[in-house]
């Protein structure tokens, strides 16, 4: 298996419901290609964005997402979605 790694307390994955739910799952089918080696979980999403969803569970905050290119935004509403993260309704999540 290859990939980023990427390190995180629990404490701050638990903040979105999606990984609540992924660290007390049993079985991991319902998490699509996700699988867990030795307590660590592969999950198979860009690595480019992964870092701004941490950052977000991290501190609530979206201070980066004016720097993103229109790419990385998309990307990073996509990650947002598919981590059932909830974001606040900010003029500048709708403007670019």
């Amino acid at each position: 298996m290859s990939g980023t790694e990427f390190v995180a307390l629990r404490d701050i994955l638990v903040r979105s419901e999606w990984f609540a739910k992924l660290l007390e799952a049993e079985d991991l089918s319902t998490f699509g290609n996700s699988i867990k080696v030795d307590g660590a979980y592969f999950i198979p999403r860009s690595p480019m964005t992964f870092q701004y969803v941490l950052n977000y569970l991290s501190d609530g905050q979206l201070q980066f997402f004016g720097a993103l290119d229109r790419a990385h935004k998309v990307q990073f509403m996509d990650d947002a979605a598919f981590y059932s993260l909830i974001l606040p309704v900010d003029q500048h999540l709708r403007g670019n």
